[in-house]
C-alpha cells in the first residue's frame, strides 16, 4: 500500500493507506478488502470493461495440445495424437457403485497413458489473493475476505456457460458441519473477525453450495504453486487409496496419467491425498473434513479384519520410512536390499505395487545401495529408475534425462547428484 490524499472508493474517506484494484486500469483504489468488496456491486462493470490482463484459458487447438504432450514427453498415445483436449481418452463417465459417477476404461490402458488433458475454467494467482501468494497464514482476517473477493471477481467474468459449470462441481464445505466447526473454532481461538456464512454465502439456485466452499473443494495447484486452477474434467476422477492414476500440471493444463496397467471396466481413481502410511480411520476423517465424503474404496470398504490387517501394513510401511535415513548406514548391501524388499512386500499386500510412485521409490532405493556399495546390480538398477521416470514425469523431464545419462556413464554418477534427485 501507499500514502494517499484521494478518498477510498468504498468509504470515501481520505488520509488512508490505499490498494489499487489489480483487475483493471481504472485505477480504482481502497483502504481495505472490505470495502473492495463493499464497492464491487458498483465497480464491476467498470471493472470488467478495462481488464489489464487478459483472462480465461487460452485456444484448445492442435497446438495446444501438441505443447501438453511434449511437456509431458513419451507417453503410449502421444505420438499419434489420438488424445482430444477436455475429452476423457479410453474411458468414459458411468454410475459407480456407492460413489454416483466415475471414470471407466472402456478398454484395457498400459501404464503412463494420458486419459484426459483438461484445460482451466479458472485460475487465481497466488498474489491475487495475498501480496506473499499462496503462502499464507489462515489466522489472517483479511486473507479469507480477500480469497473470496478474488473467487467472486473470477466467476462473474465467466461466460454463462461455464458458470453453470462451475456450479455443478461438488462442493465439501459450505454445508459441511465438521468443517464449518473446526474453521470458526480456529478463526475464534486467534480472535479473527471472519463470518463463515459471508466467505461460504450459499447459492441462491444451490444452498448447500457456494462460489467459495466449491473453489477450496476442487481447485489444484498450478505452476508450482504460483497459482491454482479449477480443471471441470479432471474433478470426475474419484478417489482410491489405492489409486491407479495420477494427476500432472503440464503447462496450462492439467492432465491425468495411469500409473499402472487398467483393465476394461475397471474404474480409474487418483489420490485426493498421500496416504500409503495412513491408517484407514483417519484417512476417513481427513476425506471428511475436506471433501466431505465417506471413503468406499477397496481398501477402506472392507471387512474390520481386512482393514485392521492393511492398518498393520500401512504402519509398518510407515516405520519402515522413517528409518530410511538407516539406509545409507546399513553395513552391507544384503541388509540394505533387504529393507527394500520388506517395503516392496508391504506395497504388494496393499496392491500398490503396481502404482509407478511405490516402483520409482524402489527403485531409487536400490540405485542408492548399488551405488554406495559398488554393487554389480547398478546397472540394471539404473535401467529400472530410467523406465519408471519416464513412465512417471515422460522422456523429457530433467530428472528423467540424468537418469537416461547414467545408462552409459554409470561410472560418472557421484553422491551429490544423487542427493539432488527429486523422483
Amino acid at each position: 500500500m501507499t500514502a494517499s490524499t484521494h478518498p477510498c472508493a468504498g468509504c470515501n474517506v481520505t488520509g488512508k493507506e490505499l490498494f489499487t484494484c489489480q483487475h483493471c486500469s481504472t485505477g480504482t483504489q481502497y483502504c481495505s478488502v472490505e470495502c473492495e468488496r463493499e464497492n464491487w456491486e458498483k465497480h464491476q462493470s467498470t471493472c470488467r470493461n478495462n481488464r489489464s490482463v487478459e483472462r480465461g484459458t487460452g485456444a484448445v487447438t492442435e497446438e495446444t495440445i501438441d505443447l501438453v504432450l511434449s511437456t509431458l514427453g513419451t507417453t503410449p498415445h502421444s505420438a499419434d495424437k489420438k488424445i482430444i483436449m477436455n475429452t476423457p481418452f479410453r474411458c468414459e463417465e458411468q454410475p459407480v457403485k456407492n460413489k454416483g459417477n466415475g471414470m471407466v476404461a472402456t478398454e484395457d490402458i498400459p501404464c503412463g497413458t494420458v486419459v484426459l488433458a483438461s484445460d482451466f475454467i479458472v485460475q487465481i494467482k497466488g498474489d491475487e489473493v495475498n501480496p506473499g501468494g499462496f503462502d499464507f497464514d489462515p489466522c489472517d482476517d483479511d486473507f479469507w475476505d480477500a480469497y473470496a473477493l478474488q473467487v467472486g471477481v473470477k466467476f462473474g467474468d465467466l461466460p454463462q456457460e461455464k458458470q453453470e459449470i462451475y456450479k455443478s462441481l461438488c462442493d465439501g464445505r459450505t454445508s459441511n458441519a465438521k468443517y464449518r466447526k473446526g474453521m470458526e473454532q480456529l478463526w475464534h481461538s486467534q480472535d479473527m473477525n471472519v463470518d463463515f456464512d459471508k466467505v461460504f454465502k450459499p447459492l441462491e439456485d444451490s444452498p448447500d453450495k457456494s462460489l467459495m466452499g466449491i473453489w477450496i473443494t476442487n481447485a489444484l495447484e498450478a505452476f508450482g504453486g504460483a497459482a491454482s486452477s479449477l480443471y471441470p474434467g479432471s474433478q470426475k476422477f474419484n478417489h482410491s487409496c489405492v489409486a491407479n492414476c495420477n494427476g500432472q500440471s503440464a503447462g496450462f493444463a492439467h492432465c491425468v496419467v495411469t500409473t499402472r496397467g487398467i483393465k476394461k471396466g475397471e474404474e480409474l481413481c487418483v489420490n485426493y491425498i498421500e496416504c500409503d502410511e495412513i491408517p484407514c480411520a483417519n484417512r476417513k476423517a481427513v476425506m471428511g473434513l475436506q471433501w466431505n465424503f465417506d471413503c468406499k474404496c477397496e481398501v477402506c470398504d472392507g471387512t474390520p479384519a481386512q482393514i485392521d490387517e492393511s492398518n498393520k501394513n500401512r504402519n509398518e510401511l510407515r516405520e519402515l520410512k522413517k528409518s530410511s535415513n538407516l539406509l545409507k548406514n546399513t553395513e552391507t548391501l544384503a541388509k540394505g536390499l533387504e529393507w527394500t524388499k520388506k517395503k516392496r512386500e508391504i506395497y504388494e499386500k496393499e496392491n500398490l505395487w503396481g502404482h509407478i510412485r511405490a516402483r520409482s521409490e524402489i527403485a531409487f532405493n536400490e540405485l542408492e545401495l548399488q551405488f554406495s556399495f559398488k554393487g554389480e546390480g547398478l546397472k540394471e538398477s539404473i535401467e529400472e529408475f530410467h523406465r519408471c521416470m519416464e513412465l512417471k514425469w515422460g522422456d523429457k523431464d530433467e530428472v528423467t534425462q540424468k537418469a537416461k545419462s547414467w545408462r552409459f556413464l554409470h561410472s560418472q554418477i557421484t553422491q551429490e547428484e544423487l542427493n539432488g534427485i527429486a523422483y
